[in-house]
């Protein structure tokens, strides 16, 4: 995204690297291919002829950014992506669902601040990425002494163990359990599923869902969320609760889950969507979980968020289920489920 897969320099990171700041762009290549239809084509016949050069093509992101080249584009249909968001000092880390960019700033988003030697856990993370796109191979080591245990646990997740870790927690939810689900993209069949048998076992979920209809400025028809949403009401379960979050030309860009059990609060955030894509070892991705005493200053945080959101405390948040699905056309639910099927696509 940031150079549209190659195609120019752009200016603020080699602004950076003027003044001594080490930047790294991800070798992708080194990421598996998402789509077998495509993939196998693109690395076949197109990859050797790199991407950079004079640009003709209006680029995909914005009109007013530069032009980019067809090969770019035959790589951006290989989509692939480093979407971890963190950030790492010798004091303090931060994971988010936030992109730092200016279109970011209009999109809901959340934050994890920590400190103590899950900082560590951050850099070697980005160490790993470092190693096979060419940047240094050695980062500093980072590891607080006097580190004093206390009653919140929190561990750093990427990858395919993001998708190991939200299936445990969903599946290890028991009957009077409640789990809260704000997410930007849900459409991974095991963790759809995954839910389907928590709240037949007695487990209440509410869900706050983007519903899709805007993507970096051009609009979309809903996929994959409201053909998923419509398999859930389709259930006709009572434990099931779906509301939308009443975009405009924002995102509901947020990926979170609260578990709240009888003895403890269990949170899941940071870049991971619900896909395929987020979860299978496709994308870079990071994630935190986080075990809390139900009375903890995080676990009444994150509720609170969820309650202000869901009952529109304080302003609109979000809307009933029928706001943006009356009806949902039967040609979106196919185009969903063909696209799940030959992996073609975006999300």
């Amino acid at each position: 995204m940031n150079t549209s897969y190659n195609a120019y320099q752009l200016e603020a990171l080699e602004t950076m690297k003027k003044n001594g700041i080490d930047v790294i762009v991800t070798n992708l290549d080194r990421l598996r291919d998402p789509n077998p239809l495509y993939s196998g084509v693109y690395r076949t016949f197109f990859q050797w002829f790199g991407e950079n050069g004079k640009g003709w093509i209006v680029n995909p992101m914005a009109k007013s950014a530069p032009k980019v080249t067809l090969r770019s584009y035959l790589r951006l249909m290989n989509i692939k992506a480093n979407h971890r968001k963190v950030v790492a000092t010798e004091k303090t880390a931060i994971i988010s669902s936030a992109n730092p960019h200016d279109a970011s700033g209009f999109h809901s988003n959340i934050a994890f601040q920590m400190d103590g030697n899950i900082i560590g856990d951050f850099v070697k993370a980005e160490e790993a990425a470092s190693k096979f796109s060419g940047g240094p191979r050695s980062f500093p080591d980072f590891k607080e002494k006097s580190a004093d245990k206390g009653p919140i646990s929190v561990q750093l997740l990427t990858e395919g163990k993001i998708n190991k870790h939200v299936l445990k927690a969903i599946k290890d939810a028991e009957n009077g359990d409640k789990i809260h689900l704000a997410m930007f993209y849900i459409a991974d069949r095991e963790v759809v599923e995954a839910l389907t048998d928590a709240a037949k076992r007695g487990v209440k979920i509410e869900m706050i869902l983007d519903p899709n209809q805007n993507a970096f400025g051009s609009e979309k028809i809903g996929l994959p969320n409201l053909p998923v949403a419509a398999e859930f009401e389709k259930l006709g379960d009572e434990n099931i609760s779906i509301r939308w979050y009443k975009t405009a030309k924002e995102q509901f860009h947020t990926k979170l889950m609260m578990i709240q059990k009888a003895n403890e609060t269990v949170i899941l955030g940071g870049s991971a969507n619900y896909t395929s894509r987020n979860l299978d070892d496709y994308n870079l991705e990071a994630n935190v979980e986080i075990h809390a005493p139900n009375d903890g200053d995080v676990s009444k945080d994150v509720d609170s968020y969820f309650h202000r959101l869901w009952t529109n405390q304080n302003g609109t948040y979000t809307v009933d289920y029928s706001e943006y699905q009356k009806k949902l056309p039967v040609f979106k639910y196919l185009t969903y489920r063909i696209q799940k099927v030959f992996r073609f696509t975006t999300y």
